[in-house]
Order: C-alpha cells, then sequence, then structure tokens
C-alpha cells in the first residue's frame, strides 16, 4: 500500500498523506456501487491523444491495448477527467451520435471519481517516467478528485 511505500520526508510524500484518507475513503463509498447493466468493451485509454480527426470530424480511434468490459460512461467519463470544463459540450457532443441514457449520464462522476483514485495511486508509487512532474500531477489529480467529490451527492 502507498502508506507502508511512503517516508514522510518529502513533499511528495506529505502531499499523499495529507490525502490518503481522503481517496480511501472515496473509494470505499465507490466501491459500494454496482454496474451491472449496459457493459460493453470499453477502449480504456479514450482521450484525446488516441483520436484522429479531420476538422472536427472525429475519423479514427488509435490504441487498444487497455481494452476492459465496462459501461459505456467509463470511456466518456475517461475523456471527462482530462477536459474538465468542455464536459457538458463533449457529453451533448457525445449524444448527437451516440445516445446516453439518464442513468448513464449519471454514472459519468463515479467513474470520473474512480479515474482520479487510479491516478492517485499510480502517480504517487508508479509515475517513473517524468518523475519530476509527480508533486505536479498528485496535486492536480487531488484537487480533480475533490471538485468532482464535491458535486456530487452522493458522497454526503
Amino acid at each position: 500500500s502507498a502508506r507502508s511505500y511512503c517516508t514522510g520526508r518529502s513533499r511528495l510524500d506529505k502531499l499523499m498523506m495529507n490525502n490518503l484518507d481522503f481517496f480511501e475513503n472515496l473509494l470505499a463509498k465507490l466501491s459500494k456501487v454496482k454496474f451491472r447493466d449496459s457493459l460493453l468493451v470499453n477502449h480504456a485509454d479514450f482521450g484525446q491523444h488516441n483520436l484522429l480527426f479531420v476538422g472536427n470530424k472525429l475519423v479514427g480511434i488509435l490504441d487498444f491495448e487497455n481494452l476492459k468490459l465496462a459501461p459505456k460512461s467509463s470511456d466518456i467519463a475517461y475523456v471527462l477527467r482530462r477536459q474538465p470544463k468542455q464536459s457538458k459540450g463533449f457529453v451533448e457532443h457525445y449524444q448527437r451520435e451516440n445516445s446516453l441514457s439518464k442513468r448513464e449520464v449519471s454514472h459519468l462522476p463515479y467513474f470520473q471519481l474512480l479515474h482520479e483514485c487510479t491516478m492517485f495511486w499510480w502517480t504517487y508509487m508508479h509515475m517513473f517516467k517524468h518523475s519530476e512532474l509527480k508533486y505536479k500531477w498528485l496535486s492536480h489529480t487531488i484537487h480533480n478528485a475533490k471538485s468532482i467529490a464535491k458535486c456530487w451527492k452522493g458522497l454526503r
């Protein structure tokens, strides 16, 4: 676990330790949500870096090495995690091509928060390439997770 790995000496360690309880509590709440319907194969790295456009038209998707079975809301939430300010517009644009049910839309914050929990752990424990950016990425992940959680009524 991250807690046993942490020495508590560095600025990064202190940032992680100051926020670890928040992420553990968040993950405990998220683990109670059951997603059994609308499962399909997800890209699992569905971000702008893997999309090909001609003008404003999406013409291709790359990099299928992380495929998983999950609700399609999971892939949409992954995109929103990287582009939070554009989320409403992205969902509206996505809905023109592929409809999302109200239930699927309501699942978006769950998956956004799950992605942030994963990033918190991965950034601290496994981000070896560009390790000089760990503190910045961890801070960004913490900020994103707390912003999403603040708006999510299910956490109160």
